[in-house]
């Protein structure tokens, strides 16, 4: 009777993490801002459970019913969405988190494994059906920006205005088409990261599987710097292919150090100790002003010679 009664309340448990993130790829389907919280956090309800009750099978179980669900309501447009932004990622994830405690190394492999299995996936249909990855991406942009300017002309802005915003559109596409490859991988560290430190923040408060704190005092690897050399030297080839790889490549480098930047910042804040509100107004500015940013990427880099929060002598 007492097994019947555990198998039961494990498949009540599996089904209120499966209809909570099946009404989450709902929700993300939609346009603007609810749309983009939702994708965000799709990935949350399947490590949640595991993290919880470890039990990898239930969480797998989870993201499989939802996969089938959507396919079954969005068809295979709806379907290729969410397994490869979000499915994906979610089991990489989980089986990362069955062997890893470090949040770091969480973080990194689960992207590093869903990069590489999306590209290769992506690139093995280019070759079998004889199609060029870069044109798929452009086209899907360009439909994109059409889709966005059509509802700027529903809008019925003044032709001043409506050429504004072409012209900006246009340039961010542009832009896009050839830094997406580090945009994707920047994305899926972003995603990991904030659902863990959601996660262990506010639904692991008696059942810590990582501690966020290393986070506060991660630096990248020194030899990390030869990267930001090589791609540096890079970009000076009169080679479009070897642009696109050298913009890529610094941007993904970039990004890490201004991660530090943001690690460097937090500390300080901590010692000064600067109330909560102060340090959220902060954040903002040093992620949406773009000179700031550079700062951030700077301090960054150069940790590695200063160690501005004493780590190296922490641990020595």
């Amino acid at each position: 009777m007492g097994r019947v009664n555990a198998d039961n309340d494990r498949l009540k448990e599996i089904a209120r993490y499966f209809i909570v993130t099946a009404l989450l790829s709902v929700v993300s389907l939609s346009q603007g801002l609810t749309g983009s919280m939702a994708a965000l956090f799709l990935i949350a309800p399947p490590t949640l459970l595991y993290l919880k009750h470890d039990r990898l099978a239930d969480a797998v179980a989870v993201i499989a019913l939802v996969t089938i669900t959507v396919f079954l309501f969005a068809g295979y447009e709806g379907v290729l969405y969410y397994a490869y932004e979000f499915a994906v990622l979610n089991v990489f994830l989980l089986l990362v988190l069955k062997r890893e405690s470090k949040i770091t190394s969480v973080i990194f492999r689960s992207s590093v494994y869903t990069y590489l299995a999306v590209f290769f996936v992506v690139g093995s249909l280019a070759i079998i059906y004889n199609v060029n990855i870069h044109n798929v991406v452009s086209e899907l942009v360009d439909s994109t920006i059409s889709e966005i300017a059509k509802l700027y002309k529903q809008a019925e802005l003044d032709a001043q205005q409506a050429t504004q915003i072409e012209a900006i559109y246009k340039s961010i596409t542009d832009l896009f088409k050839q830094i997406y490859p580090a945009i994707i991988f920047i994305g899926l560290e972003v995603i990991v990261t904030v659902n863990l430190l959601v996660l262990n923040r506010f639904f692991l408060k008696e059942n810590k599987k990582f501690d966020t704190r290393e986070l506060l005092n991660w630096s990248p690897n020194e030899n990390l710097v030869w990267g930001v050399i090589l791609f540096g030297f890079l970009l000076f080839v009169k080679n479009d292919y070897a642009g696109m790889v050298a913009q890529n490549g610094l941007i993904v480098f970039l990004s890490i150090y201004f991660f530090c930047g943001l690690c460097v910042a937090n500390y300080f804040f901590r010692i000064k100790k600067v109330p909560v509100f102060v340090q959220m107004t902060l954040y903002f500015a040093l992620i949406v002003i773009s000179g700031l940013k550079y700062v951030l990427i700077g301090i960054g880099l150069f940790d590695i010679w200063f160690d501005f929060r004493k780590i190296k002598k922490r641990t020595t």
